[in-house]
């Protein structure tokens, strides 16, 4: 194909006005958007510890001081220090797209961020400028370019804030993932067929009755309808070891409002288990209801 007719914005936010500067102009190509830097470092990290398990470790040396060059470029490059947050993408000549974003949301999950950071970022999402009520918005109210009416620009995508609810389970912010959960919940309870669309309007809870519609968000779509899925499993804290049949429950901690929750049929390795996890007050339980194929399972 032609050289010219690629997407200028190559992520998730993939229309040619969702990458700008704090002054409202558009980001100049080619752009260094955050949340990839972040996969990457998750993947060579994994590979790494998948290398040295199968005796590559030439493989998995280089791979983890790939994953820690990156890591400290990272730290240094996208860090906006007077914001206390992560910009959105560096431009062709490295210049920080100095908004603040839902994109680093996707970072939480991957250790590509210092510990004092993530907090830092966490705290940013959780603020009325970007959670809105019913999940967090993809550009910030208190931004030039902020509308809630938007496709990238201030309105809540529910796939992007079930990246985000995992990266707040992993560095142990379950209430806030717990309150952006309940807000995402809220809004399918107020579509007609209980499903949660693409996308939907940023505005807030107060005086609107419900969200608000986006004209051409799609319906079903599947990554809106897998992000409560997702969401849920990350409350959960299932660390499976099929090598060694094995099933870690870390830390989980469901919504009190969803009370009980029971997984059936869990496969690890070719064995499978039944747990049960019960809500009451702030302390999740996970009982082992039936274990298959000499799966243990350690509760932590």
């Amino acid at each position: 194909g032609r050289g010219d007719a690629a997407l200028t914005n190559q992520g998730w936010k993939d229309s040619g006005d969702s990458v700008m500067y704090r002054d409202g102009e558009l980001a100049r190509p080619p752009i260094a958007l955050c949340e990839p830097q972040g996969y990457l470092y998750a993947s060579w990290r994994q590979v790494s510890r998948l290398a040295a398990m199968l005796g590559h470790r030439r493989v998995s040396a280089r791979l983890a001081r790939e994953a820690s060059a990156l890591k400290k470029r990272f730290n240094r490059d996208f860090w906006m220090e007077t914001d206390g947050f992560v910009a959105l993408a560096l431009d062709g000549q490295g210049r920080q797209c100095d908004v603040i974003s839902s994109n680093p949301g996707h970072l939480l999950g991957t250790g590509i961020l210092d510990e004092a950071k993530a907090e830092a970022v966490a705290n940013r999402l959780m603020g009325q400028q970007m959670f809105c009520g019913w999940g967090i918005r993809t550009l910030s109210a208190g931004e030039r370019a902020y509308n809630p009416m938007s496709y990238h620009n201030g309105s809540v995508w529910p796939h992007d804030n079930a990246l985000a609810v995992e990266g707040l389970c992993a560095i142990g912010r379950t209430a806030d993932a717990h309150a952006v959960m309940r807000g995402l919940f809220e809004a399918a309870r107020h579509q007609p067929d209980l499903r949660l669309p693409e996308l939907f309007c940023g505005f807030p809870p107060a005086g609107s009755g419900g969200p608000v519609r986006y004209p051409v968000s799609c319906v079903p779509q599947a990554w809106a309808a897998g992000s409560m899925l997702q969401m849920l499993t990350a409350c959960l804290g299932l660390v499976p070891n099929g090598k060694r049949k094995e099933l870690r429950v870390v830390r989980p901690s469901i919504p009190s409002w969803l009370g009980t929750v029971t997984v059936t049929g869990l496969r690890v390795g070719d064995g499978s288990v039944d747990l049960r996890f019960d809500c009451a007050g702030d302390r999740t339980s996970c009982q082992v209801l039936a274990s298959r194929g000499g799966v243990r399972v350690v509760v932590q």
